[in-house]
C-alpha cells in the first residue's frame, strides 16, 4: 500500500517534504491505471479528483449519474463494471495528454461552474445591475 504524507498534515513522528507533490500524484495515478485489477473505491475517487471532475461530470461520459459514482466511491456498489473500466480509460487518456479529452473535461468543468453559479442583481438609481459587493447566498 502506498501513502502520501504532506509534512504539514502529519501530527506525530517523522515528516516528509515532497518537492513535487503534483508529480507524485501524477505518478501514482499512472501506476493505478496500469494495474490489471479493478480500481478500488478510494483509487477511483483519487483519480476523479486528480483530473478535477465532479461525480456528475465523471458519470456523464460513462453513462452513470452522480449518485452511482458516489456509491462507487463509498464502496456501496462494486467498482468492477464496464462503466468503471470506461472511467479508467477516461482517466488514462486525460492524464496521458489527449487534447480532445482535455478540452472535453475543461468544458465539463466550465458547465458545472456556470450551472452552480449564483448571480445577484441589485437596483442602483433605477437601473438593475449585477451586484459585485454582495456575497452569493448559500445554495
Amino acid at each position: 500500500m502506498l501513502y502520501r504524507r504532506d509534512a504539514s498534515i502529519v501530527p506525530y513522528g517523522p515528516t516528509v517534504h515532497i518537492e513535487d507533490p503534483e508529480g507524485l500524484d501524477h505518478a501514482i495515478a499512472i501506476h493505478l491505471l496500469q494495474k490489471q485489477a479493478p480500481l478500488s473505491n478510494k483509487e477511483l475517487r483519487f483519480l476523479r479528483q486528480q483530473i478535477g471532475l465532479s461525480q456528475a461530470d465523471l458519470g456523464m461520459p460513462v453513462g452513470a449519474d452522480a449518485q452511482t459514482v458516489a456509491r462507487w466511491e463509498k464502496n456501496e456498489a462494486g467498482t468492477d463494471s464496464p462503466a468503471t473500466r470506461l472511467a479508467q480509460a477516461v482517466f488514462l487518456l486525460h492524464l496521458g495528454g489527449n487534447e480532445d479529452l482535455r478540452r472535453y473535461v475543461a468544458n465539463l468543468k466550465l458547465m458545472d461552474r456556470v450551472l452552480n453559479e449564483s448571480i445577484i442583481f441589485s437596483e442602483h438609481d433605477g437601473d438593475w445591475q449585477v451586484s459585485t459587493d454582495e456575497p452569493c447566498p448559500a445554495q
